[in-house]
């Protein structure tokens, strides 16, 4: 949990943390009912707009006693997409250059995956590559600030006719399966094609969270804010999502990425698990003492009684040690991803 936040919580008996887009949760000392109320209060700036009531009804979520604390995992709120608007004559050369995806290969009216990494490699930006009109690409991105990325991308326009702008977030919910790749609606309302499952972006029913089911039995990640810039694409199974090319040319961080991959395997995997408690994406969850033996979470939703299924990261020989033991694991590995 981040320390600048934990201080501000000390006199209420307790610290709380904030998990960008899954969730929430807070860590308390045994404190009144008042305390309690405080405490959601001064949570509210950090809760992306949402009401106290929303905050009120959460925290009555399961908690988890220890010795001296209790700790209260809040179900995550749905998900909603920050989007990034490239727009001008220059706007595929740009993407082609900056992103880890061979963006000359895409049609008008279809998406694919896409990275935008950092001189190391490291994934600053994970996102669908909307291909809508010969001048205008969007980042749908799989969490983050869109803020942060457009003002990223914007140090590297120099002379191109390319303009970087961002648009207000907007609510995930499901759609009719649809097929992969495929793009239907406007800006203002899209709905992305998986094969399995479909999600609408912009949609004027209420969100939902369904979808993540099936995203997580795909490997489809989904990167929160707190993750960017630590994690390398073999990690997220970014080249089975298509969203790494090896044959496209120069791109930020791709020096590092084809050296790891033609040389050298890495040793960190995408997984889907169950886990017998929540654990807000951007987190670790260890259920032992070994250094390596921890599970990085990049998505959490409840499944059914104490049970919750997740997408995240952990060392491969781990993974394979609660393969064996499953019977002796807290955990349940349900599926693994390439790297």
């Amino acid at each position: 949990m981040p320390s600048s936040r934990s201080s501000r919580f000390r006199s209420l008996g307790g610290f709380a943390g904030v998990g960008s887009e899954g969730g929430f949760w807070v860590c308390v000392g045994f404190v009144s009912v008042m305390g309690l109320e405080k405490l959601c209060k001064i949570l509210i700036p950090a809760l992306n707009k949402h009401k106290l009531d929303n905050v009120r009804q959460a925290c009555n979520a399961r908690h988890i006693q220890g010795p001296s604390i209790i700790m209260t995992y809040v179900q995550p709120i749905p998900l909603e997409a920050a989007i990034v608007r490239l727009q001008g004559s220059d706007a595929l050369a740009f993407a082609q250059a900056q992103f880890s995806s061979d963006v000359n290969a895409l049609q008008i009216g279809t998406w694919q995956w896409s990275a935008w990494l950092d001189a190391k490699g490291r994934v600053v930006a994970l996102f669908h590559l909307v291909y809508l009109n010969p001048d205008q690409l969007l980042l749908v991105l799989r969490g983050g600030d869109a803020s942060r990325v457009a003002k990223g991308l914007a140090r590297y326009v120099f002379r191109s006719r390319v303009e970087i702008t961002t648009l207000p977030a907007l609510p995930l919910a499901d759609a009719d399966n649809a097929q992969a790749f495929s793009v239907n609606g406007n800006v203002n309302d899209l709905t992305l094609g998986f094969d399995s499952y479909a999600v609408r972006i912009g949609s004027p029913h209420a969100a939902n969270s369904q979808w993540r089911h099936a995203a997580m039995q795909a490997g489809h990640p989904w990167l929160v804010e707190s993750l960017h810039g630590t994690l390398l694409p073999p990690a997220l199974s970014l080249r089975r999502l298509g969203a790494v090319s090896f044959s496209k040319g120069c791109f930020p961080g791709q020096e590092i990425v084809a050296r790891m991959h033609y040389r050298g395997r890495h040793k960190y995997q995408l997984c889907h698990v169950m886990l017998p408690s929540a654990v807000p994406p951007g987190l670790t969850w260890t259920p032992s003492s070994d250094d390596e033996g921890n599970l990085v979470v990049l998505d959490c939703i409840e499944r059914h009684g104490d049970l919750h299924e997740a997408l995240g990261i952990a060392h491969e020989r781990v993974i394979e040690t609660w393969s064996n033991e499953a019977e002796n694991s807290p955990l349940k590995v349900l599926g693994t991803f390439p790297t």
